[in-house]
C-alpha cells in the first residue's frame, strides 16, 4: 500500500492511544489481529462505535480499510463500490445459504 497508493505506514498502524505509528518500510509490526483480538461480536452487545473498533477486528478492518476500498471500486466502474478490490465484501460477508 505505501509504494502502490503512496499512503503512510500510519495510516493503518497505530499505537494504543490511537496516534500513527512512524515507520519505515523494514521496521517490524503487529498485524491488526494482534491487538483488535476479538473476532466475532456477541449478538445484541451494544458498544460505542470507538469501543468496537478497539474491541473487534473485523469493526477495526471496517474503520480502517472501507473506505479507500470502495473508491477503488466506485473509481473502477462499480457504482456501489462493492468490488473490484483485492478483499471484496464477499470475502468476509459470505452469501448465507
Amino acid at each position: 500500500h505505501v509504494e502502490k497508493y503512496a499512503i503512510a505506514c500510519g495510516d493503518c498502524h497505530h499505537d494504543d492511544k490511537g496516534k500513527p505509528l512512524e515507520l519505515t518500510y523494514d521496521d517490524p509490526v503487529q498485524d491488526c489481529i494482534d491487538c483488535h483480538k476479538e473476532t466475532k461480536k456477541p449478538k445484541g452487545e451494544k458498544l460505542p462505535k470507538k469501543e468496537k473498533i478497539a474491541k473487534y477486528h473485523f469493526e477495526a478492518l471496517h474503520a480502517n480499510c472501507i473506505g479507500c476500498h470502495k473508491a477503488y471500486n466506485k473509481e473502477k466502474g462499480d457504482p456501489k463500490g462493492k468490488k473490484p478490490a483485492p478483499s471484496s465484501c464477499k470475502s468476509c460477508h459470505p452469501k448465507k445459504k
